[in-house]
């Protein structure tokens, strides 16, 4: 059947009534899983009664994989269940996939403009809510050996080292696209630097935002000592958008939060992506 990607799951089981009266007035049930983790079910309530005597009825559990999740590159296997008595009826086991696409976040890795080492300035395509350099690009070997993504990254400053607390970077209006019903799954790579001071034990957050409401949210406590020195760490936030949802068609917009709690200096971040697999009817 094979392993668990990123992407959304559709797996469609048919189920029957036989015309004798052998079909439990209990519950059927179908499920995907992976690696232990489920990622798609669902149950039919008294097949006996719902479905037409010699007939069968479609049933469909849809679910996603993101990255980062315990399932993702385990052995995909599905569950047939059921409660109750005389027999349940199963036929036609259909399972459909499909991938993340990704989404353009546009200079998301923060490689424009181009700034010499010690030099700062806002990044092209974001904006930040500090006072001027405080926030923005830095040259990659600043704290580290490298930026995780080219040659910078984006630093945001804390109120205990000229910055604010807390402080946010977001992605300017318009350049991303528009809300689809659909799969968000929006994944940043969070900094340690190499030098205590220069890494904040407060709190880090990434959202995916439209009109004000969250659509997927990430946060990691005191990355201070949360990750290792020197070292970039991915934080993924995953959420969903349904069809009919008030947020279709609004404007996407990526934000990364900065906090401080007793003594902390700035964040870092890299590499922003974001993907996104359609939500609907089973292709």
């Amino acid at each position: 059947m094979g392993v668990a990607g990123p992407g959304r799951f559709t797996l469609i089981v048919a189920i029957g009534r036989r015309q004798d009266g052998h079909t439990t007035s209990g519950t059927v049930g179908i499920e995907l899983r992976a690696g232990g983790v489920v990622i798609a079910s669902t149950v039919l309530e008294d097949p006996a009664a719902a479905i037409a005597p010699d007939s069968w009825f479609d049933l469909v559990a849809v679910g996603s994989v993101g990255p980062g999740d315990l399932a993702l590159g385990a052995a995909l296997e599905v569950r047939l269940t059921m409660t109750g008595s005389p027999q349940a009826q199963f036929d036609d086991v259909r399972l459909r996939y499909a991938p993340l696409q990704p989404l353009t976040v546009p200079n998301a890795s923060f490689e424009n403009p181009v700034v010499p080492p010690w030099t700062f300035t806002t990044a092209n395509n974001w904006q930040t809510s500090g006072p001027a350099n405080s926030g923005g690009v830095s040259a990659g070997t600043i704290g580290f050996d490298a930026a995780l993504d080219g040659d910078q990254y984006l630093f945001l400053n804390l109120a205990g080292f000229s910055g604010v607390s807390p402080h946010l970077a977001t992605s300017v209006p318009f350049t991303i696209g528009a809300v689809h019903p659909g799969m968000y799954h929006l994944t940043v790579a969070v900094g340690r630097r190499t030098n205590a001071n220069g890494a904040t034990d407060g709190l880090i957050e990434v959202d995916l935002v439209a009109d004000g409401t969250v659509i997927a949210h990430a946060e990691v406590q005191n990355p201070r000592d949360t990750y290792a020195p020197g070292t970039w760490n991915d934080l993924t936030a995953s959420g969903v958008v349904e069809p009919g949802s008030p947020l279709v068609g609004e404007d996407l917009t990526v934000r990364l939060t900065a906090d401080e709690d007793t003594s902390s200096t700035q964040a870092q971040f890299d590499l922003v992506r974001l993907r996104w697999v359609s939500y609907g009817p089973a292709p």
